[in-house]
């Protein structure tokens, strides 16, 4: 029987410049106090990259190995982004005394606990305050929660063709969500 060598999964430069481009949407619309459109579009990218990037190491790792070590995977997201958050989340400790709200001021420490605990996008945004774009963050942990063992499970029952089908399902259900999204703010 044929087996096809293990996917490798290279670094593509030209990604990571994409996802600096999302990331500067994002930052411009924010710094402009949203005067200045484009933020959803960063979003959106930075998600569809991460998504894909995301994927291909998986699908890479499963390949060669044919598992997920969930723990390798779970340890390695938690290094690249809780410092930064942590970061962030005391800045705006900081500064929470001197930040304008648009409603009654919010709790720092319940906002802190919903940016902390990847929940931002389980409350209202207004009790975030300076914390409400931590919503994405939260949507972008859960899917690192939930993407790997589905993967792995459609891998071992279906092999790559069963991965591809759930990957390509769930960028058309993403899809739909943000085309709603986008015909009610029109």
């Amino acid at each position: 029987m044929f087996r096809s060598p293990p996917l490798t999964f290279p670094n593509i430069p030209a990604l990571d410049g994409l996802r600096a481009v999302a990331a500067c949407l994002v930052l411009i619309h924010h710094g402009s106090y949203g005067r200045l459109p484009g933020g959803w579009i960063g979003v959106d990218l930075f998600f569809a990259l991460s998504g894909y990037l995301i994927t291909g190491i998986l699908a890479a790792e499963l390949s060669r190995t044919g598992r997920i070590r969930f723990g390798r995977f779970y340890i390695r997201r938690v290094l690249r982004l809780l410092p930064a958050l942590i970061a962030t989340v005391l800045l705006a400790g900081l500064l929470w005394p001197i930040t304008p709200f648009k409603s009654p001021t919010p709790s720092w420490l319940e906002a802190a606990a919903a940016a902390l605990f990847y929940v931002a996008n389980l409350v209202p945004a207004e009790s975030l305050g300076s914390l409400s774009h931590c919503w994405s963050l939260a949507i972008e942990e859960h899917f690192y929660l939930l993407w790997p063992p589905i993967l792995a499970v459609a891998w071992r029952h279906g092999g790559l063709r069963l991965a591809i089908v759930l990957a390509v399902s769930g960028m058309a259900a993403v899809a739909r969500e943000i085309a709603l999204k986008f015909q009610e703010n029109i």
